[in-house]
């Protein structure tokens, strides 16, 4: 039995748990002056979270992400924080990057914001860039003040250059402003993984493969690969005395939908729903031949440790189920262990 699957790309949905943080409090005084924000760019090439925290005494990993989304808690936050005075000159910000990560030390979890930010400015009909910064901070204060302090690291760093020169800043386009990951000439570095296993299920054992390739920026959220794959069952011999079927030949194809998500640290889970089409030829014993349409569903829950490096081993588990039309294979439960690579 010979059968290839394809599962096509839809639209990323959102499932799971996040945590929302929001930014409150105003930073203390600094020198900043002289602008004030107008404008706040979300320009991040993946803008599904900003990081993760290890929460509760399980230290289960979950996705974080500002409240409101990062222009409406950073365009509300600056406004408090940037008070705009007489004579004051709009910029613009763009946010190319902000992420919140764990640093591993001792009991306490410590935290690490890092923040890439642009500084634009209208003049006449064009935009200018004025300045690019990258930083970055650490400490066990909750994540909020830690994304503030590294707003406050930033901007001062602008403000203490000569970006009111009126020599400054090189122009440039809309699309610049709004760049992401391709646009800055950084490699998309898609996901490609080959795997090859085995099927045990309750009416049938075999081979199967599978090839998975998501383009994404990003994998840490929900994400919907392609897949081509095939397997190779041999049907057991119950069904066939039930039936009274000597032969049967199963070929069908199988479409649908076959979603990941990282559940933790470089271990995803994966829900295959997939609808089957084809058609069966049988004989029976006095050597008759028929030929059935094929219809049935086939769902698969696997957990698969997919490395974090450019390439490496794969390993998964998982079980499966099926339901079909058929005359001899009308049901099938089992588990299927798969080994393979990721390049």
């Amino acid at each position: 039995m010979l059968q290839f699957a394809l599962c096509f790309l839809f639209g990323a949905a959102a499932f799971g748990q996040k945590k929302f943080i929001a930014l409150r409090d105003t930073p203390p005084d600094s020198t900043i002056a002289g602008f004030f924000i107008k404008k706040v760019v979300d320009s991040r090439p993946a803008t599904d979270s900003i990081g993760y925290l290890f929460i509760g005494a399980q230290s289960r990993k979950v996705p974080v992400d500002l409240a409101r989304g990062l222009t409406n808690a950073f365009s509300n936050y600056l406004d408090r924080a940037v008070p705009r005075d007489a004579g004051d000159l709009p910029v613009i910000l763009g946010v190319d990057e902000l992420s919140l990560t764990p640093v591993p030390s001792g009991a306490d979890q410590e935290l690490k914001v890092s923040l890439q930010a642009s500084f634009y400015q209208q003049r006449e009909r064009y935009k200018v860039l004025l300045f690019e910064t990258q930083v970055s901070v650490s400490g066990q204060e909750p994540p909020e003040a830690l994304i503030r302090q590294a707003l406050v690291k930033a901007l001062t760093e602008f403000s203490d250059t000569d970006w009111e020169s009126p020599d400054a800043g090189s122009p440039v386009t809309e699309e610049r402003l709004k760049k992401r990951l391709d646009q800055q000439g950084q490699q998309v570095i898609p996901l490609n993984l080959l795997l090859a296993g085995y099927a045990a299920g309750s009416n049938a054992t075999g081979w199967m493969f599978s090839y998975y390739r998501s383009s994404k920026s990003s994998h840490k959220g929900w994400f919907f690969p392609w897949r081509l794959g095939g397997e190779f069952l041999q049907i057991e011999s119950q069904p066939f005395a039930r039936s009274g079927i000597v032969e049967a030949r199963l070929n069908y194809g199988m479409f649908g939908i076959c979603p990941f998500r990282e559940i933790t640290d470089r271990v995803y889970i994966n829900l295959d729903f997939m609808l089957l089409v084809g058609a069966e030829t049988l004989t029976d014993r006095i050597d008759r031949q028929s030929t059935n349409l094929l219809l049935g569903i086939a769902p698969k829950q696997s957990l698969y440790f997919i490395p974090d490096s450019r390439y490496g081993l794969v390993v998964g588990f998982g079980l499966y189920q099926r339901l079909l039309t058929s005359e001899v294979y009308k049901n099938d439960f089992g588990f299927q262990v798969e080994a393979g690579f990721k390049f």
